[in-house]
């Protein structure tokens, strides 16, 4: 979905990023990740972004089962791979944060990869974080290209959706900045 957006707005700055996110096309987080697509959350002070790098990993943890790679083999590869990703998220949460408050070039909506989602802060109809029994996740929903039916998708990990509440509070801020000041 590109919000009618031909090229990246002048002076956006990143205001917060969230890797290894799952994009689902509907208002609520999925039961599965069957049907989602993963990538990055970033808000600018212009739009949130979702960068998908494509579908999930779910069929090929399945195929794994499925050659006999059963409970042990796979739970034990999952650990050694979760303790990667927790380290690499450690560190880029430690260093990663300097981009932060900085231009970002994010180029087109038209040159960003299937699955992505960009849309302008002045387009949402409506956004909210959402707490739900055992997890948390963002909502959106703005307007369809053309004046088709309204667009709504939902951002999170499996589980949770790092940095929680302050997603709606900085899009408050950012789209109260523009509306107030629009140049």
């Amino acid at each position: 979905m590109d919000g009618g957006e031909a090229a990246a707005p002048a002076h956006e700055l990143l205001l917060m990023r969230a890797t290894g996110i799952y994009c689902w096309p509907k208002p609520t987080m999925g039961r599965t990740i069957f049907g989602a697509h993963t990538g990055a959350l970033l808000l600018t002070n212009q739009r949130l972004v979702f960068m998908s790098s494509g579908g999930t990993d779910a069929w090929s943890k399945m195929a794994w089962g499925a050659l006999g790679l059963g409970p042990d083999a796979v739970a034990n590869a999952t650990m050694a791979v979760d303790l990667g990703r927790t380290l690499v998220g450690w560190i880029g949460s430690r260093f990663g944060e300097r981009e932060l408050g900085r231009p970002i070039g994010i180029g087109s909506a038209a040159r960003l990869a299937d699955g992505s989602v960009c849309v302008p802060l002045t387009e949402l109809s409506d956004y909210r974080f959402v707490r739900r029994r055992f997890s948390t996740f963002l909502s959106i929903a703005c307007a369809a290209p053309g004046g088709g039916r309204p667009l709504a998708f939902s951002f999170s990990t499996n589980v949770a959706l790092p940095g929680g509440e302050q997603w709606e509070t900085a899009i408050r801020a950012a789209r109260e900045a523009l509306l107030t000041d629009p140049a």
